[in-house]
């Protein structure tokens, strides 16, 4: 009688481990789906910013060549907006690095998960194994 109680704390013990293990899980999707939503509302901005960037060079561009300018890159106010449409797009770029790395730590976060509960799994059942 002893022997079906241990199996059945033992298989209660395996469930909760699932349970502890996708709980977990879920916790850091949950996480990861936050974080990405930070980084999205922030690409958007990015992506606002560098259209505003790039219409206030188109600008510049046009007013200079409209006053009959011949070389307009040594133009100290292209250069500056040049400057400013680099930095809008280096954040774009910024952020979809950010975002790889996200998806990669949850990925890495998961599978470390997963084999630390197999790992308690198997541990049960070697409890099991030399109980016999």
């Amino acid at each position: 009688m002893s022997s079906i109680l241990k199996t059945i704390l033992d298989i209660a013990q395996k469930m909760s481990y699932f349970f502890l293990e996708y709980l977990q899980i879920l916790f850091s999707f949950v996480m990861k789906f936050y974080k990405l939503q930070m980084l999205k509302w922030k690409k958007c901005s990015g992506h606002k910013e560098l259209a505003k960037a790039q219409s206030l060079l188109g600008s510049a561009v046009y007013s200079l060549h409209k006053q009959g300018q011949e070389d307009l890159m040594a133009h100290p106010s292209i250069i500056d907006q040049l400057r400013l449409v680099e930095d809008a797009e280096s954040k774009l770029l910024q952020a979809d690095d950010e975002l790889e790395n996200i998806e990669k730590a949850h990925e890495s976060k998961k599978e470390a998960i997963k084999g630390k509960y197999a790992a308690k799994r198997t541990e049960v059942g070697r409890g099991e194994s030399e109980g016999q």
